[in-house]
């Protein structure tokens, strides 16, 4: 199933698209931008000061994603990068966005949220 996400996020497989050569040249920039940027966003992440307090797993969670925002928004404005490339940085950082309020759906359905968290 994962596999078949990041096809159609590269345009991998679709009908219309550039010839073979130049797609599987193309691919592995594409997923290797999204692999930095994530790797980049936990890098930074894990570095921040927790001001004296436990963090819980949910505040990691959202610190990533505003980290992760907030690297996509300074890479988005690199002029080196492709439209194409831009593309697929956005929907990798909207596709981790769903994925973190599915979770936090999930866990308030479970009671495992306290109600002033949600």
């Amino acid at each position: 199933m994962l596999k078949t996400y990041f096809r159609k996020l590269t345009g991998n497989g679709v009908p219309g698209a550039a010839n073979g050569a130049n797609q599987s040249a193309r691919v592995p920039l594409e997923f290797s931008l999204c692999y930095k940027l994530r790797r980049d966003a936990l890098e930074i992440t894990a570095k921040m000061p927790g001001e004296g307090k436990v963090i819980t797993a949910d505040t990691q969670a959202k610190r990533l994603i505003w980290v992760q925002a907030r690297l996509l928004e300074a890479m988005c404005s690199d002029p080196e990068l492709t439209d194409r490339q831009r593309v697929v940085l956005m929907a990798f950082h909207s596709k981790a966005l769903r994925d973190l309020i599915a979770e936090r759906r999930g866990a308030r359905r479970r009671g495992s949220l306290p109600a002033a968290a949600i």
